[in-house]
């Protein structure tokens, strides 16, 4: 661990993952026997089904319980074996507003059967709430590595380790995997149209002013002027488009030649349009480097060479990219928000209106540092 590092995860709880799996505590040896009957009658034909190597994902996302474990089992006298990930919805620790397992499920069917987007084939959804209590889903486990945000890629691990031939290559095949989801046709994901709040760019942007609301932390002054900023502002063209939501080189997982092989975390899909995935991917790319007071690494490309080469393959002009930028920014202030409540994070500079995020949106408009404001936040 850096210096840099240590500091930043000693000032801003808010910074460090949550791991919900580990939070919500459940007996391994018990999810082995519930998987084994799923496993059992879903993929493997009522054959019998063993279940090991169950653990947690380390480094990663915190909105729900995720498990990946290994399944074997016989077929015609041959022996199957299959990587799977099983994914629970949130119960208790709930970061959005909605957790739309579902229409995960069905947004990771139809880009795995498009093709050209590469993520994990899922397999099994279930609502009924049994055996685990949540909506869970099923899917196949990718193979790779992924440059965790803990610690920050810039800082340690995978990338960091890399040659700069290698950073580039894992870069370049990213920066064209965020341009495909671009350019998947609409006629593909349509149904997202379906769901209040995911069927334009406009719709997009209300649906989180309800997350706002819905968190209680609208009101903080550090989000409500930015909300009000972004409103005044909003731009007049938005090109129409799948968004992946959380579009960050921390949700891609890359082989051993490093080619990026899976893009992960679906929770912020919508019908915004693919300069929402743009504006997300600059917020994060600052946040990691400059933020966080890492150099970003050589190889990897620097804002105008991300703009650059995706405008190429998609075609579409990035104008009012900076508003786009604050919008991920005002996303990010309202999930740390709510994440300061669930936790009780409420310390000076790290709490709901003063955070590492906030403080980001600050810098960009060239603005102070956000006011401390301490009293508790409702959840």
């Amino acid at each position: 661990m850096t210096d840099n590092q240590a500091d930043y995860e000693l000032r801003n709880p808010a910074f460090r993952k949550t791991d919900v799996a580990a939070r919500v505590g459940r007996d391994m040896e018990t999810v082995a026997r519930q998987l084994e009957a799923i496993v059992s009658g879903q993929l493997a034909g009522g054959q019998p089904v063993t279940i090991e190597n169950l653990k947690l994902p380390v480094g990663a996302g915190s909105s729900n319980e995720t498990i990946l474990f290994d399944a074997r089992w016989q077929a015609d006298g041959s022996d199957v074996g299959r990587g799977l990930v099983l994914r629970i919805g949130p119960a208790d620790f709930q970061l959005f507003m909605d957790p739309r397992m579902h229409d995960q499920y069905r947004l990771l069917k139809a880009l795995h059967a498009h093709g050209r987007v590469k993520v994990a084939e899922p397999f099994v959804y279930d609502d009924s709430g049994k055996p685990f209590g949540q909506p869970y889903m099923i899917m196949e486990k990718l193979h790779g590595r992924v440059p965790v945000s803990f610690p920050p890629y810039n800082s340690a691990g995978m990338l960091f380790d890399a040659t700069v031939a290698e950073r580039r290559r894992a870069w370049e095949t990213a920066v064209d995997q965020l341009a495909q989801v671009a350019l998947t046709p609409l006629d593909k994901v349509a149904f997202l149209a379906e769901t209040d709040g995911d069927g334009s760019f406009e719709e997009h942007i209300e649906w989180w002013h309800r997350m706002g609301r819905w968190a209680k932390v609208d009101h903080l002054p550090a989000i409500a002027d930015l909300r009000e900023w972004l409103d005044a502002n909003r731009p007049a063209n938005p090109p129409a488009g799948l968004s992946w939501g959380d579009a960050r080189i921390g949700n891609m997982m890359f082989g051993d030649d490093f080619t990026c092989t899976g893009v992960m975390d679906w929770e912020q899909m919508s019908l915004g349009g693919a300069l929402v995935d743009m504006g997300w991917w600059l917020w994060f790319d600052r946040f990691h480097s400059d933020t966080l007071g890492f150099t970003r690494l050589e190889g990897l490309g620097d804002r105008a060479e991300t703009l650059d080469r995706w405008s190429a393959i998609t075609g579409i002009e990035v104008s009012d990219i900076e508003w786009y930028e604050l919008f991920a920014g005002y996303k990010v202030a309202l999930i740390t928000a709510r994440k300061a409540a669930l936790e009780g994070n409420n310390a000076p500079g790290n709490n709901g209106n003063n955070n590492i995020a906030t403080q980001q949106n600050a810098t960009i408009r060239g603005l102070g540092t956000p006011q401390d404001i301490l009293v508790p936040l409702e959840v």
